[in-house]
């Protein structure tokens, strides 16, 4: 489709939504009129908890760890930065990290 020269963006084709579910596991979801979603109503917690194979890793960080790139003493960017991720899929805890540090610049954000 066609993307407009000011915003960069293309235009919404969708008119009903749709869910696609991925073999290896997740979700598409296509929804008219929606281009992205914000994490500021989702708590660290919760996004943690969508990551269950982190958990051990996790538990082992330490207190008020941010579990993001640049987190001194962070065990899963200790196993990334090391390849000793135990059959654990680095893209997984990569995205783990990015969505970390959403949270945090938001958080950092609503203090402004």
């Amino acid at each position: 489709g066609d993307v407009n020269e000011v915003t960069g963006r293309g235009r919404h084709t969708s008119s009903s939504s749709s869910a696609l579910k991925i073999p290896e596991g997740g979700w598409i979801i296509d929804t008219p009129g929606v281009r992205s979603f914000g994490l500021g109503h989702v708590s660290s917690a919760s996004v943690i908890k969508g990551f269950p194979e982190l958990l051990p890793l996790v538990e082992n960080c330490p207190r008020a760890c941010s579990h993001t790139a640049d987190t001194p003493g962070c065990e899963i960017e200790k196993a990334l930065a090391s390849g000793d991720l135990s059959g654990i899929d680095a893209a997984r805890a990569q995205s783990l990290q990015m969505l970390m540090e959403t949270l945090r610049d938001a958080a950092e954000h609503r203090n402004y």
